[in-house]
């Protein structure tokens, strides 16, 4: 057999500091010239003359004198007053500048805390806390429709922020989500927040509507208008001129959002894709999609009076107004809804619970559920601490997060299920695993047109496996994955994980109701739309002896580290090498091609040096053997499908 792939390419995302330059007022010093004229006085006896002028002198004298220490006291007070305008304007600038950052370089408030108290004693007037560095002006919300409030804060003031640091690329793509987002359990008011990101940026609040109802589809409009202004005007940060193209900006909702922005049917309806045409069929109970093959979509005949056209639309979505965006593509389908909360989460769903007799093959018999369950129990060790979860019982089924779905399809699913399930149920999984496997490494056209036969054929096999009733507009959507990658990079370019990661720290921040909309502004502009940046000490490892703690060295063999140190300069691992022994599964590809093997560990310790680009991975034993499965955009590292 041969080695498991372990070639891995580094993203780079490094940032550079951004160090700002506070500039002095210099005092500005007043000069007054004053001229004086000369009189002629005539038929005035000299004596007089001399005694009137003496008069007159004394008299001009003493009036100049009080005028000019007029003058001089104006000058003054004008002085002070200017001093005092440029001092204000000074520390309110530097305030300011601090504040930004602050935000931008993720300073803790203890830390600011410290240093506004060494400032204070050369800039009086700055504040000692430093929330009041990042407080806004808060932007004055209206009502768009009854019972709902809207406030719009907008998208190219992120967008500076994101160049300024470096990390926006000159033709950048936006990323725009738009969601609904229940704020109390006993009440029906909520949020509909619209959110951006850039390629290596955190998400941001564009705008936000809060109220009991569906807000109208108007509240984009400030939200286009702005997305058409920075593709007419493009901004200049740091002399570089930053472009926006129309088909640069992705859209990114799950199926009720979409349906509503876009105006069209939504996911029940009978011609609800976006992307193809096809009509759904009526079993009863829910509508189906069984059509393989439909006529694809074109922009140019968005208003036709075809009837696949026509009945696709509900009515006019603002996004039309977006000259050069094409409206069949720039809607990709949504890893999370659609894989993890949707088709995943059904399918475990059919095994656990669902009695129907369409489904007698893949029902798990009370003696599977507990082994199954027990399994998840014990694969919680094997875990490593890089996920956001580990597994949870059956049980708790009905709590799994999107994460736990997705951990289950992408690494687990396989291990787990493999001599418990139907043979036929299993190498149905497989088609669903291997192709997410590949659309989430990479968005090769080779690996992407594999992932897309494997999922066409999940398709296909998914009917008499589970029914007519399986084909639901979630399984309709399968087909048109792969295209999406194909424009758009690998899934989780394109997934809503990071929006909804945000949305969830936006709902927390509203503590009651008493202005929502307020604290929710308060709470934006102290997130930074920059990624935390930590300095990477490649020697700087906590080390637990537990087998998650395996790496790969750095010539691609997996180990089991016993110890790390350094050697003249060199980072390396003491432990013991992993030897594939064969795949976990041949069909319907070598699981080795995609980074799963069955493997043995050798009996004698080495000493392997590694590097930063390492990659790591979960081992978990089996039958006196261990699978080993590569991590994927856990790591944030792309991978690379073995020749």
């Amino acid at each position: 057999m041969s080695e498991m792939p372990g070639d891995m390419s580094k993203v780079l995302d490094g940032m550079s500091d951004q160090h700002d330059q506070m500039s002095e007022v210099d005092d500005m010093s007043v000069v007054d010239d004053m001229s004086e004229g000369d009189g002629e006085m005539s038929g005035v006896p000299d004596d007089e003359f001399c005694e009137n002028e003496s008069q007159q002198y004394e008299s001009e004298t003493s009036e100049n004198s009080i005028l000019q220490n007029e003058e001089e006291l104006h000058s003054s007070h004008l002085q002070d007053d200017f001093d005092a305008a440029n001092n204000a304007e000074s520390e309110h600038s530097i305030a300011n500048k601090l504040g930004n950052w602050m935000i931008s370089s993720h300073i803790s408030q203890e830390n600011m805390k410290n240093l506004l108290a060494l400032l204070k004693s050369y800039i009086p007037d700055l504040p000692k806390d430093p929330r009041t560095l990042i407080k806004i002006d808060i932007s004055q919300s209206y009502q768009i429709a009854e019972g709902c409030e809207y406030v719009f804060l907008g998208i190219r003031r992120n967008l500076e922020a994101i160049a300024e640091a470096g990390v926006l690329d000159i033709n950048y793509r936006i990323y725009v989500n738009i969601d609904g987002l229940p704020l109390f359990r006993s009440s029906l008011n909520g949020f509909w927040p619209i959110l951006g990101k850039t390629l290596h940026s955190n998400p941001f609040l564009i705008a936000v509507t809060y109220g009991k109802n569906k807000p109208p589809v108007s509240f984009l409009d400030d939200t286009i208008n702005e997305l058409n202004t920075l593709i007419n005007d493009p901004f200049v940060c740091n002399g570089k001129v930053y472009n926006l193209c129309p088909k640069n900006i992705i859209i990114i909702c799950d199926s009720p959002a979409k349906s509503f922005v876009r105006q069209t049917k939504s996911h029940g309806g009978f011609f609800p894709c976006d992307v193809c045409t096809i009509e759904g069929s009526h079993d009863g109970t829910r509508m189906c999609y069984k059509e393989l093959n439909s006529r694809k979509r074109q922009h140019s005949l968005f208003h036709s009076e075809d009837s696949a056209y026509k009945e696709h639309k509900v009515g006019d979505s603002p996004f039309l107004r977006i000259d050069g965006l094409d409206f069949t593509t720039q809607f990709p389908r949504d890893p999370m809804h659609l894989l993890y909360l949707g088709i995943m989460k059904k399918l475990i769903n059919i095994w656990v619970k669902d009695r129907s007799a369409s489904n007698k093959k893949a029902k798990l018999s009370g003696l599977q559920l507990r082994n199954l369950s027990d399994k998840l129990d014990l694969m919680q060790g094997f875990i490593p601490t890089i996920f956001s979860r580990r597994p949870r019982p059956l049980k708790e089924l009905d709590r799994w997060k999107a994460s736990e779905f997705r951990q289950f399809l992408l690494y687990t699913g396989p291990i787990l299920l493999k001599d418990l399930v139907n043979g036929e149920v299993y190498q149905h999984f497989l088609l669903l695993h291997c192709a997410i496997r590949i659309l989430c490494a990479t968005s090769d056209a080779n690996a992407t047109k594999t992932a897309d036969s494997l999922l066409q054929q999940f398709v296909v096999d998914s009917i008499p496996l589970y029914g007519e009733k399986f084909s639901v507009f979630n399984v309709h959507n399968l087909l048109h994955l792969s295209t999406d990658c194909n424009r758009f990079g690998h899934l989780e370019t394109f997934s809503a994980f990071p929006f909804e990661n945000f949305l969830f720290k936006l709902k927390n921040c509203v503590h009651n109701a008493k202005a929502p909309i307020k604290q929710i502004q308060r709470f934006a502009n102290k997130l930074s739309p920059l990624p935390a940046v930590k300095e990477k000490n490649p020697y700087k490892i906590n080390y637990k002896p537990r087998i998650q703690n395996s790496i790969y060295s750095s010539n691609g063999k997996p180990i089991k580290v016993k110890q790390i140190s350094v050697i003249d300069g060199l980072l390396v691992a003491r432990g013991q090498l992993f030897e594939l022994q064969n795949d976990l599964f041949n069909d319907p590809i070598a699981s080795s091609t995609i980074g799963l093997g069955v493997f043995r560990l050798s009996d004698q310790e080495h000493n392997f040096t590694v590097d930063d680009s390492d990659i790591k991975f979960i081992s978990v034993p089996f039958k006196q053997n261990y699978v080993i499965v590569q991590l994927l955009s856990e790591t944030h590292k792309s991978y690379h499908l073995r020749e």
